[in-house]
């Protein structure tokens, strides 16, 4: 069944992006999100990058999406979380030697702005590629929901919660000062 909502899905041009498609449990597509960071030359050669953050709303949870080297930059998970996300999935193919970005890195994103991080990682060797696995579920206070393990597939289910008391959370972002000379 084609509705209106499909149209602002279609290609408008002929490049190439690095992309993750949110679909909601009944199976319609629900925003499609092109990657802004991509990981160095190489990827750079095979795609464009994306230029906008993508927000929506799914079961009453406001959802920002992510693509793997996303989640590295405090700007962008700063970004979503000041149009009011509550939750970032983070589809990756992390590889090593950057084991601790799945436990550190995701982990510091939810925890200094205040929100749930899902960070779905692949695992296990292609060619010369060995991926760090260590998917996990980061709440707003920076602690695992849930954590996988380096090799295998896992599926990982955690509330996400919604109505932590804010003096319990991290006040980074509503703290920060930007100085206007260094």
């Amino acid at each position: 069944m084609h509705t209106e909502a499909d149209d602002s899905f279609q290609v408008e041009d002929r490049r190439v992006y690095n992309s993750a498609a949110l679909i909601d449990r009944k199976g319609h597509l629900v925003a499609v999100y092109r990657k802004v960071q991509l990981f160095g030359a190489l990827e750079a050669s095979y795609f464009t990058p994306g230029d906008q953050y993508v927000v929506t709303s799914v079961g009453g949870l406001t959802i920002g999406l992510a693509i793997c080297y996303d989640i590295e930059f405090p700007e962008f998970s700063r970004a979503l979380r000041r149009r009011g996300v509550e939750l970032v999935l983070v589809p990756t193919a992390n590889m090593a030697p950057y084991w601790e970005v799945p436990k550190t890195l995701v982990r510091a994103r939810a925890l200094e702005n205040g929100i749930s991080v899902a960070y779905a990682n692949h695992s296990g060797c292609e060619g010369a590629l060995h991926f760090t696995g260590l998917s996990g579920i980061a709440g707003p206070d920076g602690i695992d929901l849930a954590r996988a393990g380096p090799n295998g597939e896992v599926l990982l289910v955690a509330d996400i919660p919604t109505d932590m008391r804010p003096d319990t959370l991290s006040t980074q972002l509503s703290d920060l000062r930007v100085p206007t000379a260094l």
